[in-house]
């Protein structure tokens, strides 16, 4: 004996590192390497078809762009150029997956660490700066100071200072480091009042880059006025984003005074996060800024002239929080159970304490950030776990969302999601896993209350009477389909079961055998019970009760929803002391009789003629005290028929053709309605209630349209209004339209405008599919040919069947082999061709093909493979197959059965569950 173990997919991928950490350059190239993951699975299946790995989601979702992952050597590529003062840090969280039916996955997260370059040109905040100095000033005496920022980093950060234009005698100099401008020399006694000059900040970067502002200056007499800030309207405090960018200004601060101002940050400003441009008090953001780090900034900002006197101002700076913190989970993995008896909306429990504590299972995670950003909402991957489990979205609390009867004695394994509501929306790092088991409760099947029911039935009987009438079943559940049929002993198919009743009815009265054994089976999920009928068939024995008439004959109206008596059925010579019950042999909804004075009633449920103008009911009478005396009579119901149908136009649309050269009294086309009432109300007459009456005339009896005048020209149209009326008073009445075009009578000519065929799908190649006559005022030969609607080319015309009586006649024929679930329509244009003067007509053909049962169905898989324990008790559910079949109607109903190893084994012939028997 050989035993061959096969490999289940249940070891999990494993990545190597579960963070990664990468430099990278923000002047790296496209296409640059990054790294390569490295990913092992333990299984045997993995050798043949290996791991793939997957970009999962990024903290930031521009980030996914920058990066491409090959799915089979796990090389992370750079895709587009990075840029380090955009984002300083990309975070991707990578999955690598196995190829099993049920797929495992491992994640892990990538840090991209963006190294400053130097693409950045330093720049000053403000575009002009204004400065004012006494006139007396001495030298060395500062007149204003400059700074410029840079969003490198490093020496590609760092300035120096310098005048390049507007220093006229070398008046001004400026200290290259701090920025400040000094006096240089005495000022001469006419010194203009006004100096312009150019300062350029330039980079220590290895490609050096520069930037200038124009400073000027005015000199005055005026006295060093202190500064202040009265009238001006300088905020409090001001609110920044944590993830505002690097050299972003986010308060004006600058004062008034007579002369030049220098303004610095005081205190508040620890770390060192924001700078003041010493010339105009503008506040910038020089570092990062971090919400969960420090919400709140107090800042001093003092402002001071040449002369010494300052004033000071406080300036309080929020830190607003970002969505820059992803979801946590407290634990990767989470255990349930429930039983396969909850209901939808019942709670999973807690697997880990369910034997001393029962409480409900949540799953849970934390997220840093507050408000909406820190809000988690919760989700579900797998769709197919949401048939049977739902999450609560703000909580977590799983509960049961459907019927868990198709996965009991299971456990069903799921991963669920966490995300915040923050903008953009952040997911974890991986999804936790949850396991919640289905344990199964045993319930007692249902069964019928007597193991066997002997009956007999009397001859002669009618179609549709009740034989006998079961006990309901024992045990039923409620909320279980039960299904009933005969199992076995009706191999002809001469009785039915009604459910609903749970009565056996006589469904062929012919050539009935003496006896009957039947099995009747009711199955209600996993569980099964049968009865036995048996059924004596033999002739109604002589009785004295007879019936006073043979038969009787009544009259109904159709449609009356009164209830009436109709019709009281008597026995001849009845005794005093002779109590005698009528019953209705075949039951129907229509009519009901009382029981002791063997009155026949309506029951209120309008009779509809149509669908049968004759109902005939058997009568039973029986003596209560010895109910083997009984008799039976035939009651024949005739049903009166009413006018409550409307006339109905068949073969619509309708379409004619009529030539130039058409005479008084030509038939052109002829109508048809049909009326579903009997006599006088199912008679139909036509009238063309259109305006243009005078050219054409109707057939009220035959709904023949003929030519009344001579038609309009070649191509003139017409549309006709046909009103058809029955026979009731008022009648009912319903219109149609017939579109009438006018042809050449030179030219060639239809016996149609229009041809509606209906063919199988299955019909074989070169078959005719309809014959298409033309006629030609001419004696010419006519050239026939598809022009429309023929692309792949499934049809030609054999149009050499020469000249016949009527014209000429071409057969459509099929050049391939068609197929319904590739194409159900075609619409082809035919075009008959006068090859001589030229003249031309077409006439449009609508083929329909009609489906056959030509597919097998087909499974879903090949091979199904299932694990049980011997344990498991009969009725257990091993699993459920699927097929599926294109064909439509009955040609695409699946049925299961079993062909082997069936006895130990049941399928559902409707759903394809396999149980054990």
């Amino acid at each position: 004996i050989v035993i061959e173990l096969l490999d289940a997919n249940d070891k999990w991928p494993r990545l190597e590192q579960s963070i990664y950490d990468v430099n990278v350059s923000e002047s790296a190239a496209v296409m640059t390497s990054l790294l390569t993951l490295d990913c092992k699975d333990d299984d045997e299946s993995s050798k043949q078809a290996p791991v793939y790995f997957s970009l999962h989601h990024s903290e930031a979702v521009h980030s996914v762009g920058f990066f491409v992952l090959d799915s089979t050597s796990g090389e992370l590529i750079l895709a587009k150029p990075l840029d380090r003062e955009v984002s300083v840090k990309h975070q991707l969280t990578v999955s690598c997956r196995d190829r099993g039916r049920t797929e495992h996955a491992d994640f892990t997260r990538i840090n991209i660490h963006v190294t400053d370059d130097n693409d950045h040109r330093p720049f000053f905040i403000e575009e002009t700066i204004n400065a004012k100095i006494n006139a007396g000033a001495s030298p060395g005496s500062v007149v204003t100071q400059v700074q410029a920022f840079d969003r490198d980093t490093g020496d590609n950060g760092r300035l120096s200072y310098s005048i390049i234009k507007g220093n006229v005698g070398g008046l001004f100099y400026i200290d290259e480091t701090l920025g400040t401008v000094h006096i240089s020399r005495s000022l001469p006694l006419n010194i203009p009042s006004e100096y312009q000059i150019m300062i350029r900040a330039q980079d220590y970067g290895s490609q050096m880059y520069d930037t200038s502002v124009t400073v000027i200056i005015e000199f005055t007499s005026d006295i060093n006025e202190p500064p202040n800030w009265n009238g001006i309207n300088i905020p409090s405090f001001v609110e920044v984003s944590e993830w505002a960018a690097i050299g972003s200004s986010i308060a004006n601060m600058g004062a008034r005074s007579s002369t030049s101002l220098t303004y610095k940050i005081t205190s508040g400003n620890t770390p060192y996060t924001f700078m003041v441009s010493p010339s105009s008090g503008i506040v910038s953001l020089v570092g990062e800024l971090d919400h969960e780090l420090c919400t709140w900034y107090n800042l001093t900002i003092t402002v001071s002239n040449a002369a010494g006197s300052f004033t000071s101002r406080w300036l309080g700076v929020r830190v607003l929080d970002e969505n820059d913190w992803w979801p946590q989970w407290k634990k990767m993995e989470y255990f349930g159970i429930v039983m396969d008896t909850y209901d939808s909306g019942s709670p999973v429990f807690d697997a880990s304490m369910f034997d001393t504590q029962i409480l409900p299972l949540a799953v849970k995670a934390t997220d840093e950030d507050e408000g909406e950003n820190g809000r988690i909402s919760y989700s579900i991957i797998e769709q197919a776990a949401a048939k049977y489990f739902s999450i609560n979205v703000h909580t977590g609390s799983l509960q049961v969302s459907g019927s868990l009867k198709e996965v009991s004695n299971r456990t069903v394994t799921f991963s669920v999601w966490a995300s915040d509501a923050g903008t953009p929306r952040r997911y974890c790092i991986a999804p936790t896993g949850v396991s919640i088991i289905v344990q199964n409760v045993k319930k007692e099947g249902p069964n019928f209350s007597q193991i066997q029911y002997n009956t007999t039935l009397y001859l002669p009987t009618i179609e549709g009477a009740k034989v006998l009438c079961i006990d309901p079943l024992e045990n039923e559940d409620n909320e279980d389909n039960t299904d009933f049929w005969i199992k076995d002993g009706n191999e002809l198919n001469k009785f039915d079961f009604d459910p609903s009743s749970m009565c056996l009815l006589v469904n062929d009265i012919h050539n009935l055998k003496n006896e009957y054994n039947l099995t009747v089976q009711a199955t209600s999920g996993e569980n099964n019970a049968t009865t036995i009928l048996n059924i004596q068939v033999e002739d109604a024995p002589k009785s004295n009760i007879i019936f006073s008439e043979q038969s009787y004959l009544i009259n109904v109206m159709e449609n009356s929803t009164q209830e009436v008596n109709i019709i009281s059925v008597g026995i001849n010579h009845l005794p005093l002391n002779q109590n005698v019950h009528y019953e209705i042999v075949n039951p129907t909804d229509f009519f009901e009789i009382h029981i002791t004075s063997g009155m026949i009633k309506t029951t209120g449920k309008p009779i509809d003629y149509e669908d049968g103008n004759h109902h005939v009911l058997m009568i039973k009478a029986f003596d209560v005290n010895e109910p083997q005396h009984f008799g039976f009579v035939m009651v024949d119901v005739a049903v009166i028929d009413v006018n409550d149908n409307t006339p109905l136009f068949v073969n619509q649309p309708f379409y004619a053709l009529v030539t130039t050269d058409a005479k008084y009294g030509d038939i052109i086309i002829q109508v048809q309605a049909i009326d579903a009432d009997s006599g006088m109300f199912g008679s139909v007459r036509y009238e063309i209630t259109s305006r243009n009456t005078d050219i054409f005339t109707v057939d009220e009896m035959t709904g023949e349209i003929m030519v009344n005048k001579t038609v309009g020209v070649s191509g003139e149209t017409y549309r006709l209004v046909i009103t058809a009326y029955d026979g009731g008073k008022p009648p009912f009445s319903s219109k149609a339209q017939v579109h009438v075009r006018v042809v050449s009578a030179e030219g060639p000519v239809f016996s149609s405008p229009t041809y509606s065929i209906t063919v199988p799908e299955d019909i074989s190649v070169g078959s005719a599919i309809t014959t298409i006559d033309a006629q030609a005022a001419t004696k010419n030969s006519l050239v026939f040919s598809i022009i429309q609607g023929n692309m792949n080319e499934e049809f030609y015309l054999d149009y050499n069947t020469g000249l016949k009586s009527s014209g000429y006649r071409c057969i459509l024929r099929s050049m391939s082999q068609l197929d319904y679930e590739a194409v159900s329509q075609y619409n082809l244009t035919v075009r008959a061709r006068d090859p001589v003067t030229g003249l031309s007509a077409d006439s449009h053909v609508e083929l329909m093909l009609s489906d056959v049962n030509d597919n097998a169905p087909q499974f879903e898989e090949d091979v199904y493979r299932v694990q049980v324990s011997e344990a498991v008790h009969v009725g257990y559910t091993l699993l459920k197959i699927l097929a599926h079949d294109v064909d439509t109607g009955l040609g695409g109903q699946v049925h299961y059965f079993c062909a082997s190893s069936c006895n130990l084994f049941n399928i559902g012939m409707e759903d394809g569950q396999i149980t054990l028997k």
